[in-house]
């Protein structure tokens, strides 16, 4: 008995102890944050983001008990903001503006430096530098199967 006892001891500690290392005890385990920190960071990143004419925000459903990497609230709207202009420079090729055309491109330019843009920047720059050279298709392609 007084074995028994000792084990579900020591599973106890062990138990809190790995609760502990998980986060368990109180909030988010280190380096993740809270559903609260990433609609802060949702707001910040519009704040920094721009849209196109027009264009807005959807919204993020978060998960109030969940737990986030940095960035979840950063990246949605970056790539919201992605499809966006691309959609925008597509309707400028579609309607020979080329003012407008320009405008998406200028800002494309300015996506790049964001970390959304470096997640996948082989594939993004291929589609760009097509559009740029004349053949929008992966931005179509992009926008279809990615941003919808």
């Amino acid at each position: 008995m007084r074995s028994r006892c000792r084990r579900m001891a020591r599973t106890g500690l062990l138990c809190g102890a790995l609760l502990a290392a998980l986060g368990g005890c109180g909030g988010p385990p280190a380096g993740f944050t809270t559903a609260d920190e990433v609609r802060r960071e949702i707001e910040q990143a519009k704040a920094t983001t721009p849209m196109p004419p027009g264009a807005t925000f959807r919204p993020i459903t978060l998960d109030e008990s969940g737990t986030y990497e940095t960035g979840a609230g950063t990246h949605p709207i970056q790539f919201q903001a992605m499809c966006a202009w691309f959609g925008y420079w597509l309707d400028g090729l579609a309607t020979a503006d080329q003012t407008q055309v320009e405008e998406a491109r200028t800002m494309v330019t300015r996506l790049r430096a964001m970390g959304t843009w470096q997640s996948g920047a082989l594939y993004l720059d291929d589609i760009t530098e097509r559009a740029t050279l004349g053949d929008p298709s992966g931005l179509q392609e992009m926008i279809q199967n990615n941003c919808k």
